[in-house]
């Protein structure tokens, strides 16, 4: 989920004051806020921990308490799920070894909501094509056969000292997105390092 820091402008010098974020649910048809459902989410002039609450449309007041009164201000938000990342361990650029199995490995792709290493709901669907646009394999098919989150794939179709494009497209609640990781097919193995 997405940071955001919601803060308010006070026009005033008093001391003494205190403050209150609530936030309520809300439906849209009929219109109603879940006022049973009020929960005070911050005791600052500043707000920024949204991670509690689900996905949905929320009325959000804001209050300033001073010397037995108080003042209100309120908006809504709107929490819509997050665009996966699509990641290809290795990077965007790596060598790899010419006629051998080889694995592509979406592992590090995340959830913006749920986190790393959760992969409920993500489909997976890879892609491969040479240099000149063609699929890897001399054909103008460039889909792989394989949506597993990790899939195989063997080089020896593949020429020695050229450039292929692997690409993931990571696929959950109507959104995607996609990453490309450029391959360097060489001969003997290649050094082959990792950042995490």
């Amino acid at each position: 989920m997405e940071r955001y820091l919601f803060t308010t402008e006070l026009d005033t010098n008093c001391s003494g004051l205190s403050f209150e974020w609530k936030v309520a649910n809300v439906t849209l048809m009929p219109f109603t806020v879940g006022t049973a459902y009020f929960t005070t989410v911050g005791l600052d002039s500043e707000w920024s921990n949204i991670t509690s609450l689900d996905l949905g449309i929320y009325l959000v007041e804001f209050i300033v308490y001073f010397q037995g009164f108080y003042f209100l201000d309120y908006g809504f938000i709107n929490l819509l799920p997050s665009q996966p990342v699509a990641i290809i361990a290795g990077g965007s650029e790596v060598s790899r070894k010419h006629n051998s199995v080889i694995t592509l490995d979406a592992s590090p792709s995340y959830d913006l909501d749920l986190g790393p290493g959760i992969y409920e709901g993500m489909t997976f669907g890879w892609s491969c094509s040479d240099s000149s646009g063609e699929g890897c394999f001399g054909s103008q098919e460039h889909t792989l056969n394989e949506t597993g989150r990790m899939v195989s794939l063997h080089t020896g179709a593949m020429q020695v000292n050229q450039h292929y494009d692997i690409k993931l497209t990571v696929f959950e609640n109507g959104m995607n997105s996609s990453f490309v990781q450029r391959i360097l097919i060489v001969t003997g193995d290649p050094l082959y390092v990792e950042m995490k």
